[in-house]
């Protein structure tokens, strides 16, 4: 069985030509160590104590005029939902499964509906469900 935990987000760098870009463009994720808050952070919940505090975005690509530039990626606004996605994406980069994501506060599971044999404590996130912080 397979199972999608997360979706593809798009990036959109503003001011950068990035179409048909021959160089292309490199995204890597940063992550800082536990405990400790990216100073490039991609969201910026208001504690460490969520996982989304150690992720950053460097994004390197070349301007117009053909001279690389290096970004790190941020997040306009700090919405309780991008939070949650990203606590989920740094748990899951740190090895965590879908069974440790559903037992952890403030976090988003997404599975696709296609996915018809689940546990039924599963079944809430076809499509995609929260965990909030009452759990």
């Amino acid at each position: 069985m397979r199972l999608y935990i997360h979706i593809v987000n798009r990036i959109m760098v503003e001011g950068f030509y990035t179409r048909d870009n021959e160089d292309g463009i490199t995204v890597q994720a940063e992550l800082a160590p536990l405990g400790e808050r990216h100073p490039k952070v991609f969201v910026s919940p208001k504690t460490t104590n969520d996982p989304a505090s150690r992720l950053a975005f460097r994004v390197t690509l070349k301007d117009e005029k053909g001279e690389q530039k290096v970004l790190y990626l941020t997040v306009s606004t700090n919405f309780l939902e991008a939070i949650f996605k990203i606590n989920s994406l740094v748990d899951w980069l740190d090895g965590a499964t879908i069974h440790d994501l559903k037992a952890r506060r403030r976090r988003h599971i997404y599975i696709h509906p296609s996915n018809k044999n689940l546990d039924d404590d599963l079944r809430n996130f076809l499509g995609g469900g929260y965990i909030l912080d009452d759990g």
